[in-house]
């Protein structure tokens, strides 16, 4: 689920994204509205802050509601993004969670903790944090780490 708009660097790169690898079932105006602003968010933290580790994908609770003919390829339900950097020797982490359909809201309409994602996804993103820094930057979401100009 890179976006194209973070290809631009490579031609191959870009022409890779277009792969069905890197594609999911997604609403035209999540993801030309919501989704895309986060995105560009995505992209504006990368400026500011340098490195920045990304995680995003798929959430599905049910697989009923399909597309294609011959492959029925699931619809998810919902779509996570979750951010992990360092500030000034301290790391911080932010997630955000979309329904998948037509909106129009702020995006702080769509934060959640980086541990209630988790629980969504039973995806542990951080592993290799040590534990007493990975349980608090899970658990917390610190908005002054963050700049929410979206």
């Amino acid at each position: 689920m890179v976006p194209a708009g973070d290809m631009k660097w490579s031609e191959q790169a870009m022409k890779e994204c277009f792969y069905m690898t890197n594609m999911c079932p997604q609403l035209h105006n999540l993801n030309s509205g919501d989704w895309k602003d986060l995105e560009e968010l995505a992209r504006d933290w990368a400026v500011v802050y340098g490195n920045i580790y990304i995680a995003c994908g798929p959430i599905v609770t049910d697989t009923t509601k399909t597309i294609g003919k011959q492959q029925k390829i699931v619809v998810p339900q919902q779509f996570y993004k979750v951010f992990l950097r360092q500030k000034d020797n301290e790391w911080t982490a932010i997630g955000f969670v979309m329904d998948n359909k037509a909106g129009s809201k702020p995006l702080m309409t769509y934060l959640k903790t980086v541990d209630e994602i988790e629980q969504i996804t039973q995806i542990d993103f951080f592993p290799y944090l040590p534990d007493d820094i990975e349980n608090i930057v899970e658990a917390n979401i610190n908005l002054e780490h963050w700049s929410m100009k979206r």
